[in-house]
């Protein structure tokens, strides 16, 4: 209800939730700045375990599928070594663009 633009989605294991994924969607953006991930967070209990690179790659299947999406971005603090190695192995990049000082990653869509 905060922002319009955001779509909260739960991580979950059977019944149990172990994290939170958020989608924005900003319409007004150019497509290649479209689609964002602002949210990413598995419990610490539950990290190590695949279910972050599960959720991930089940977020950019479903992002992928829009026929408008070019990539998707998302921002990391660079204090954050773990989180900038994790979204490079699931084959985010790092750019040169920083947002309210975190580095600017992003995920390249294959068009057909």
């Amino acid at each position: 209800y905060v922002d319009p633009n955001f779509t909260p989605y739960a991580i979950v294991d059977n019944e149990t939730v172990i994290g939170l994924l958020a989608i924005e969607d900003i319409p007004e953006n150019e497509d290649y700045d479209r689609y964002w991930i602002p949210r990413f967070m598995i419990g610490e209990q539950f990290q190590g375990k695949g279910y972050g690179k599960q959720a991930m790659r089940a977020a950019i299947e479903m992002l992928s599928a829009k026929p408008d999406c070019q990539r998707i971005r998302l921002s990391v603090w660079p204090e954050n070594p773990g989180a900038i190695e994790f979204y490079q192995k699931v084959g985010f990049t790092l750019t040169d663009e920083l947002l309210q000082d975190e580095l600017v990653m992003d995920y390249y869509i294959n068009q057909p």
